[in-house]
């Protein structure tokens, strides 16, 4: 009788300690498909210099792109780091390591230092490092599997901050993005990226955090407060494909990764992941309710 009776009060004091963290967890995960369906409005061609004529734009010819070292064969795909230099010869085109990244955050922003360094995953200092390079310097930044295309990026040098928007339409994503230096729009990210540190267990969402959910809210909420899209220009995802091309390798994704991208571009599978989260969600109440 007394093994019986130790054995209920462990697994109640199991189910107190565990049953909140997976609320908890469970929370997140609703949360982080919410923004990411949110969606932020499109706002193309905000061109404060309607005057092709003008050479001087916010946005200056600088390309920025970021990888481990300087030698790109390590990289998983052909990267188009010299692709760029042929396409916009006039352009600086220029490589970040992790070690610039790391003296230019610890020597200009000292206040994100410890933030970038308490990311789980190096792709998270990565997400937060382009918006650091963009706002340091000003210019476009492209992963190295972005490619360019037809239409020459000039054209969108007239506006002050230019983002595109994923295939559903909603969510922005971060592979390509352009920016004047020290763009309003980047102070507002900046000073709020240490909120968002989410610590989620599906690895893919806290990437997400840092990456697509952090940019659609954020720039959300920026157009909210603000009340301007002046110099904002967010581009669909047919719109941006007349200026790059991206061939993405995905190199850093697992399983979760697979299921987050079957969820964002199939709505019925969504719809059934949003039943089974309810359903686990139930299922721990009725667990609750049962031991009280």
């Amino acid at each position: 009788m007394d093994k019986i009776s130790n054995k209920r009060i462990c697994l109640y004091t199991c189910g107190i300690i565990i049953t909140p963290l997976v609320i908890w967890q469970l929370f997140l995960t609703i949360r982080s498909l919410y923004e990411l369906y949110a969606g932020v409005p499109i706002v193309f061609s905000i061109q404060k210099y309607p005057n092709t004529t003008r050479r001087i734009y916010p946005i200056p010819p600088v390309c920025h792109q970021m990888w481990k070292t300087n030698d790109l064969s390590t990289y998983p795909i052909a990267p188009s780091h010299e692709t760029w230099k042929k396409m916009y010869p006039t352009w600086t085109v220029k490589l970040w390591t992790d070690k610039d990244i790391s003296k230019l955050v610890y020597e200009n922003y000292p206040s994100l230092w410890a933030t970038y360094t308490s990311y789980s995953y190096q792709i998270q200092r990565a997400d937060l490092a382009r918006l650091i390079i963009l706002h340091s310097e000003g210019g476009i930044y492209v992963d190295l599997d972005v490619f360019p295309n037809r239409l020459s990026l000039d054209a969108l040098r007239k506006n002050d901050f230019v983002i595109p928007v994923s295939s559903t339409e909603l969510s922005l994503i971060n592979h390509f993005i352009m920016s004047e230096r020290q763009s309003p729009i980047l102070n507002y990210m900046l000073e709020n990226v240490s909120k968002y540190n989410s610590y989620i267990i599906i690895p893919y969402l806290n990437v997400f955090w840092t990456g697509s959910i952090f940019l659609t809210k954020m720039i959300r909420d920026y157009i909210s407060l603000k009340k301007d899209t002046n110099g904002l220009a967010i581009l669909s995802s047919k719109q941006v494909k007349y200026y790059i091309k991206h061939f993405p390798g995905r190199s850093w994704h697992s399983l979760d990764g697979y299921i987050l991208n079957k969820i964002e571009s199939n709505r019925k599978f969504s719809g059934v992941v949003t039943l089974l989260i309810m359903l686990c969600m139930l299922y721990v109440y009725k667990i609750i309710k049962r031991h009280r």
